[in-house]
């Protein structure tokens, strides 16, 4: 059985993932199978039925476009690192993409990691690219990062935490996190794989205004 943290965590985890297909389309059109491609089913003029694989989240957007006839390219204003799942905002043409320019976008996350963290903290740190490698590191030459966070539940072994970022790196949080010595669980560049169930990071929310209306824009899940 899974601990408190863990079971708090794979239920943020599981809504957002599945946001875009509970929002977008009915539960009997989506099929998962084991290799973790999702199988949507089409019906044809004819009256049979297709079934297409879409294994990004691009691909899903692509169809989302097709069926609402939104003749576009595919503008992603913020993007999330491999592994993390959460809320990412898609504009449906340049002029808009090019608006969000000057927009201030803040993002919340929630996280599980290793040990027990203070109950609320600062990481200040600077990060660069790792030489042939995919991954951060600390660096007094890097680019500043400064990570918020506040502890949510911890069950005796991983700390549940929401985080707020001031900037946003690649990599920011598993680093940062990794730095003060409190890895992300499982994972797998700066971490440790404990189990089989992946690594949890979700961004839950998203704070902006909006470039043309100037409303205030919160969106949670």
């Amino acid at each position: 059985g899974q601990n408190s943290a863990s079971q708090s965590m794979i239920r943020i985890r599981s809504a957002c993932e599945s946001y875009i297909y509970n929002n977008y389309f009915t539960k009997d059109s989506v099929k998962n199978t084991k290799d973790g491609y999702n199988f949507f089913e089409n019906s044809a003029s004819d009256g049979s039925s297709m079934f297409i694989m879409y294994n990004t989240f691009a691909n899903v957007i692509s169809y989302y476009y097709s069926k609402n006839n939104i003749k576009s390219k595919i503008h992603f204003v913020n993007r999330l690192d491999k592994l993390t799942s959460g809320l990412v905002i898609v504009a449906k043409n340049q002029y808009i993409h090019n608006l969000f320019s000057n927009v201030k976008i803040t993002k919340k996350y929630h996280a599980l990691v290793s040990g027990l963290v203070d109950n609320q903290g600062s990481i200040k740190i600077k990060i660069e690219k790792e030489e042939n490698s995919i991954k951060r590191i600390v660096s007094s030459v890097g680019k500043a990062c400064i990570t918020n966070y506040k502890l949510v539940n911890y069950d005796g072994t991983n700390s549940l935490v929401d985080i707020e970022l001031v900037t946003g790196r690649t990599h920011q949080i598993r680093v940062s996190f990794e730095y003060i010595g409190h890895p992300l669980v499982n994972d797998p560049l700066y971490g440790t794989i404990d189990n089989q169930n992946g690594m949890y990071l979700c961004a839950y929310n998203i704070r902006f205004k909006h470039p043309i209306t100037k409303k205030e824009i919160n969106i949670e899940i």
